[in-house]
């Protein structure tokens, strides 16, 4: 949790520093949303979990932008381990590429993105003690969506993502490999500078 402090630290202070280029090439965007399992963890069923993510863009040309961001999502789970549930928290850092299209003179645009992640998993009690956890490795994600102009400066986006990480954990001594894939949908508010 001291390092998701530290991120979102500095993500506010990226948002404030991104304000004072005003270029109207920087975006930033919050993003939470809900996320749907595509199988069981470590032979564990999970249920449906939820999340956030804070990113800034920057557009490099016409409608290609370049992003970068912090996100953090967790799940329950629906049985016990030893004498504890234990929850699935995923945490990190996202990049890659966006691509941008307005559809015709409308207030819509269509939106692609695909990008890599840098993240770790955390096994947590209920009472928020960690268990175990990964160490960071990549990953990676694919998302679409519409955005929907509320202003000059501020946007809506609705936005479908899939989403795939593999981490090892060493739990009670022996070594575990986790697959976390899911889906996610999501709603972003954007702010244009």
């Amino acid at each position: 949790m001291n390092l998701m402090k530290g991120v979102l630290t500095g993500v506010f202070i990226l948002i404030f520093l991104v304000s004072g280029f005003s270029q109207e090439r920087w975006s930033v965007e919050f993003r939470p949303g809900i996320n749907f399992p595509t199988e069981q963890i470590m032979e564990v069923d999970v249920s449906t979990g939820f999340g956030f993510e804070f990113s800034a863009s920057y557009n490099l040309f016409s409608h290609l932008h370049f992003y970068a961001g912090v996100s953090w999502n967790e799940f329950k789970t629906d049985e016990e381990l030893g004498d504890t549930y234990l929850d699935l928290e995923e945490a990190g850092l996202t990049f890659g590429l966006q691509f941008v299209l307005p559809l015709a003179e409308s207030r819509f645009s269509y939106l692609l993105r695909g990008g890599a992640l840098y993240n770790q998993l955390e096994l947590e009690d209920i009472e928020g003690n960690k268990y175990a956890e990964s160490g960071y490795g990549f990953g990676w994600q694919v998302e679409t969506g519409i955005g929907f102009k509320i202003s000059n400066t501020w946007s809506l986006r609705p936005m479908f993502r899939y989403r795939t990480t593999i981490r090892e954990f060493e739990i009670l001594e022996s070594p575990a490999r986790v697959d976390l894939n899911y889906y996610s949908v999501a709603i972003g508010l954007v702010k244009r500078f």
